[in-house]
């Protein structure tokens, strides 16, 4: 039996869509980390962070990370 051969969407505008959803998510992920790190003054290339409780980024940062993490 021979296989089938099906086309990969990997040019369609739907996927192109995707991608730049991804994109954005990803963005808007980093642009609120640079905040929560300048809010508590921590080094955003720092390679461990604690931030204050009273972050008023961290829901907004989860947020926006969960919704990347669903588009990956």
């Amino acid at each position: 039996m021979a296989p089938t051969i099906t086309r990969t969407p990997g040019s369609s505008t739907a996927m192109q869509a995707w991608i730049a959803g991804r994109e954005i998510a990803l963005a808007e992920v980093r642009r609120l980390w640079v905040m929560q790190c300048a809010y508590d003054a921590i080094d955003p290339g720092a390679p461990f962070v604690v931030f204050s409780p009273s972050n008023p980024y961290t829901p907004l940062y989860n947020t926006a990370m969960g919704a990347w993490v669903a588009r990956v």
